[in-house]
């Protein structure tokens, strides 16, 4: 009877076991999806906001100048604008 006892015993914690191994092995497979999950998402971040930021930086100087140049062709239009009879 103790024999009988020991070898169920035996048997549910090998059974357990195994099931544990599996429970493990999916966990770690989701902590891994998870990883990757997180690498992509900051990827992703940055394509989208690098070119934005570097888009800020280097393309004010040259929007700076166009509407300086712009605000002077505006300014020599408007002192035209005043000989001209009305």
């Amino acid at each position: 009877m103790r024999v009988e006892q020991d070898n169920e015993i035996s048997s549910s914690l090998q059974t357990l076991e195994r099931k544990i191994d599996s429970i493990a092995a999916e966990l770690s497979a989701i902590r891994r999806h998870f990883l990757w999950e997180r690498i992509f998402g900051t990827l992703k971040f940055l394509i989208i906001a690098v070119p934005l930021v570097a888009g800020g930086i280097y393309l004010y100087p040259i929007i700076m100048k166009t509407y300086a140049q712009a605000d002077a062709i505006f300014k020599q239009a408007q002192a035209i604008g005043a000989y001209l009879p009305k």
